[in-house]
């Protein structure tokens, strides 16, 4: 998958405030991966405010539709992107 591309998806989980999963249509088919917010820091889960940030996050795109653009991986295999 080109890291540039502009994936349209489906939200499907929020990890923590700055890591979801989204379904994605790729040319292989459906898709389950995993994303990392470009240019967002928020606490972990179990740092202070950690699950506030998710809850913001989930009431913000849980199963919303997303249009996800690629810019890298990070060290876990995550895709860092824009979300929108």
């Amino acid at each position: 998958m080109p890291l540039a591309a502009v994936l349209l998806c489906t939200v499907i989980g929020i990890s923590d405030g700055d890591t979801l999963t989204a379904r994605c249509e790729t040319p292989e088919g459906l898709r389950n991966i995993k994303v990392r917010l470009a240019e967002i820091d928020a606490p972990e889960k179990q740092q202070p405010w950690g699950q506030r940030s998710r809850q913001s996050l989930a009431a913000l795109c849980f199963r919303q539709p997303a249009e996800v653009r690629g810019s890298t991986t990070d060290r876990h295999g995550r895709l860092v992107a824009h979300v929108a």
